[in-house]
């Protein structure tokens, strides 16, 4: 997302809410703000059972992926693609999720490991919905501006993107809060009777007196095509992201990566082996600085951009894959066995280019989920050994169209075709 739309966005988000964010700020004043990450309270982390089956990936009992889309298949021995310009000479980080503090940037897992990325909350479908007033600003990727109802599961126990930083900033004025992130929510709905698993996203979602978000998606599970806006008459829409993918099944997940050990963790089994997981088994997504994204155009399963970039750039939906060097040059580092499953994922899967990012930092940033439990799990800190670093000049573009189906339609848009 563009950094005007979001000031525009947040701009109107504070004036609505202006009386709400004073009282706040008053509050705030007596209360004194927490600045170690060590003590903070986790915030309603959710647990999920999860099983790996090959190319399947089930979460809690809902098939979020079933190995027939695009972001399920292995582009390891892909062709190249027969540019490689923007990311040959490109000095650009590849790092874990962003953090806002500084010196954890640069760091796959760090030690603020629940104050950043997209928590993946879960609610039985029984949960009675929550009416959330969707406002998507009127230069939000030039969609015309207006104001409709949507019934979400999102109520109560949920935790958004901010949540838990925000505890840290709440000594700053709110205002400064709102302009951090895209407070994305993210919630898996369990079946319940004859309602099916399903998946429902949202982007700045707040809570000042009543839900609010700019726009909201809902995926039917397992993942195959576009999601539908969650409100009465539906329709496809392009999801809470630019390119319009799912956002939290194409994050990494403690859950995802390892299982319980007795009172410890060790890496999750793949029933399929019987084996330790090597790798994940899905593409990662990533967002990068939108002045570096073309403008012009998007590459499928992308269905847009809202890149401001010159042509001849990255476009939306680019997927890329380590080299095969730098995975060797890594496993010969003693890089360690879990952060290699990392690290194989982006050779095997690859990333995806997905959204604009943030300008000011010059990396590419994945997509994970926080969790408080990053810090016991075997391997930690989960980094790249002490001076290495990933750039995006690591990395070769793939050539993936032999995937795509030209007869696709909404309902199987993301389905891989059989000509690779």
């Amino acid at each position: 997302m563009r950094a005007n739309s979001r000031l525009t966005y947040r701009r109107q988000a504070q004036r609505r809410h202006l009386p709400l964010l004073a009282a706040l700020a008053s509050a705030v004043a007596l209360t004194a703000c927490v600045t170690d990450p060590a003590s903070l309270t986790p915030h309603r982390e959710f647990r999920h059972t999860v099983v790996r089956n090959g190319s399947q990936l089930n979460f809690d009992g809902c098939n979020v992926l079933d190995g027939t889309t695009v972001f399920s298949k292995r582009i390891d021995s892909l062709p190249a693609a027969a540019s490689q310009a923007p990311v040959a000479a490109s000095a650009s980080e590849v790092t874990g999720p962003f953090s806002y503090r500084p010196a954890d940037r640069g760091v796959w897992v760090g030690g603020n490991h629940y104050l950043f990325g997209i928590p993946f909350n879960r609610a039985d479908g029984n949960t009675p919905p929550t009416v959330v007033d969707m406002e998507p600003g009127p230069d939000y990727t030039g969609l015309p501006d207006r104001d409709y109802d949507a019934s979400m599961t999102l109520s109560f126990p949920t935790m958004r993107e901010s949540q838990a930083f925000r505890d840290e900033t709440l000594a700053s004025p709110m205002p400064n809060t709102l302009q951090t992130n895209d407070d994305h929510i993210s919630t898996l709905v369990t079946a319940s009777g004859s309602k099916p698993c399903a998946l429902e996203e949202a982007i700045r979602y707040l809570e000042f007196g009543h839900p609010t978000a700019e726009r909201g998606a809902r995926w039917a599970l397992p993942i195959k095509g576009q999601p539908t806006l969650p409100r009465a008459g539906g329709g496809i829409t392009t999801g809470v992201d630019r390119a319009g993918f799912p956002m939290s099944p194409l994050s990494y997940h403690f859950d995802e990566m390892f299982e319980a050990d007795g009172a410890a963790w060790r890496l999750r089994t793949d029933l399929a082996t019987g084996q330790p997981i090597d790798s994940l088994n899905h593409a990662l997504i990533i967002t990068m600085d939108p002045d570096g994204i073309d403008a012009t155009q998007h590459l499928w399963p992308a269905d847009g951009t809202d890149g401001a970039g010159d042509p001849g750039m990255l476009r939306m939906g680019s997927r890329l894959r380590l080299t095969a060097a730098k995975l060797a040059q890594l496993q010969a580092s003693n890089t360690n066995p879990e952060t290699m499953v990392l690290m194989r994922t982006l050779r095997n899967y690859g990333v995806i280019l997905h959204d604009s990012g943030d300008a000011t930092q010059n990396t590419f940033g994945l997509s994970g989920s926080p969790d408080t439990r990053w810090s016991s799990a075997p391997g930690w800190p989960l980094d790249l050994p002490s001076g290495a670093r990933i750039h995006l000049s690591d990395f070769e573009l793939v050539d993936q169209s032999c995937y795509r189906n030209p007869t696709a339609t909404p309902s199987n848009y993301f389905v891989a075709a059989n000509n690779c």
